[in-house]
């Protein structure tokens, strides 16, 4: 089994931070993480 890390470049707008977190505000304290994974 590989152990291959992936780097991936994400340039994150002012305007994108600010849609993330809100998108993150929905979710409770302990659902936030998972708010972010697909």
């Amino acid at each position: 089994m590989e152990n291959t890390q992936y780097k991936q470049e994400i340039n994150i707008t002012p305007e994108l931070m600010t849609r993330i977190n809100e998108l993150i505000s929905h979710y409770p304290d302990d659902k936030r993480k998972s708010a972010l994974l697909p």
